[in-house]
């Protein structure tokens, strides 16, 4: 019975860390929207922030020159089609950023009657439905990120119960260019209390989401847009425990990386924010010193030639 049961667990489980469906997310399939402006949004109720801050911008100056910031674009990770967002001067509201989302974007015009900049009065409705057994544990997608100056890409997550109330979120910020694509994964934080996600909501924008931030002509592209369930009751493990030996796990910072194979593969490092701190080719042989870290919680990815996820695994740095 033992010898039945345990690759029945070990089946379960690897169905558990499958990634689930985000409509759409593949952003293949876009739309065209005439009025205000001439602009493409993906399908399957995917927003774009230039699309309501224009709306806003014409009412207050109907002669007022407003650029799309959010393009369909054939630099795709996948596929045809994939999205590029693009920080862009929005005539009378000033620096915005380029700016998509899985959830609908409202502003509160009470607010910016008083003299709210319209960006610092947004929130969000509705999202991806989710269940308690899809309690999503990281958001995932390609990127590709070119910073103008110090300016910041963030790509967060909420998790809402069916009250509305935020139970889990993340604010994975990325500062440093990624010329490549990128596999960001970052991991959602949850409040105490039972399970009872019912709501994901994605926001990706290539600067900070407020009012007079952003550097003109920042460009972030995104591909391949998905959520992986959190493990329950179990570490999370390797996808494949034969890509790459890592050790000694917990370190003070100094790692080493042996490649099992042949082929080669690349190594990501997030913090628990899902910031970037590593993307880099491995060799057969690696010494890596991440001794300047603070202590710590830390995840990886190995990817193989295909860009495809062959491994991942957390760490920890101790002092």
């Amino acid at each position: 019975m033992k010898k039945t049961l345990v690759p029945l667990i070990l089946m379960l489980i690897a169905f558990t860390a499958k990634a689930q469906y985000i409509p759409n997310g593949s952003l293949e399939h876009w739309h065209q929207l005439t009025a205000p402006i001439f602009t493409y949004v993906p399908d399957s109720n995917w927003y774009t922030l230039d699309s309501e801050l224009t709306f806003i911008g014409k009412a207050v100056k109907p002669t007022g020159v407003f650029a799309e910031q959010v393009y369909q674009t054939n630099n795709a990770h996948d596929g045809a089609l994939g999205a590029k967002l693009w920080t862009k001067m929005q005539d009378t509201l000033g620096m915005c950023p380029a700016a998509m989302f899985n959830c609908k974007d409202s502003i509160s015009y009470a607010q910016v009657i008083t003299g709210t900049h319209p960006l610092d009065a947004l929130y969000f409705k509705g999202g991806t439905p989710v269940t308690a057994a899809q309690r999503p544990g990281t958001v995932n997608m390609w990127v590709k990120y070119f910073p103008n100056g110090a300016d910041t890409a963030h790509i967060q997550a909420k998790v809402l119960n069916a009250s509305g109330t935020v139970i889990g979120s993340v604010d994975s910020m990325i500062t440093a260019t990624l010329s490549t694509w990128a596999y960001i994964t970052p991991h959602i934080s949850y409040l105490a209390g039972p399970d009872t996600s019912a709501t994901l909501q994605i926001i990706i924008s290539a600067s900070y989401l407020g009012s007079h931030r952003g550097k003109d002509s920042t460009i972030m592209y995104v591909d391949q847009i998905n959520y992986t369930p959190a493990p329950v009751g179990v570490a999370e493990t390797s996808l494949q425990q034969n890509a790459i030996r890592f050790y000694p796990n917990p370190s003070t910072g100094v790692v080493y990386l042996y490649n099992n194979g042949n082929e080669k593969l690349s190594w990501q490092v997030f913090n628990t924010n899902g910031q970037v701190i590593v993307n880099k080719q491995l060799a057969a042989a690696n010494r890596e010193d991440l001794s300047y870290l603070p202590a710590g919680t830390y995840f990886y990815n190995v990817l193989n030639s295909k860009g495809e996820v062959v491994q991942k695994d957390k760490f920890s740095i101790l002092k």
